[in-house]
């Protein structure tokens, strides 16, 4: 599994513990305290998210520039 796909299964579990919360009926300051703690994990993993999607043109340009690096070292031996 991709890192994508990890953070967006752990934000879906998030937000699914987020929306079943208040199913427990929990005392007003652990419900206080589980909201604030699971939003603010959702917000991290949303940013994080964003940055691993910036990131794929990186991943695609080092993975080009590696294979042409290994294309023209099997050439440059080959070749002579």
């Amino acid at each position: 599994m991709t890192t994508l796909k990890k953070l967006k299964h752990t934000q879906e579990r998030y937000k699914s513990e987020l929306y079943e919360l208040h199913l427990y009926e929990p005392s007003p300051e652990y419900y206080k305290m589980r909201r604030e703690e699971l939003e603010y994990n959702i917000a991290v993993i949303e940013d994080a998210i964003d940055i691993e999607k910036k990131m794929i043109p990186m991943k695609i340009m080092l993975y080009s520039f590696v294979v042409i690096a290994i294309s023209l070292l099997i050439w440059g031996i080959f070749s002579e």
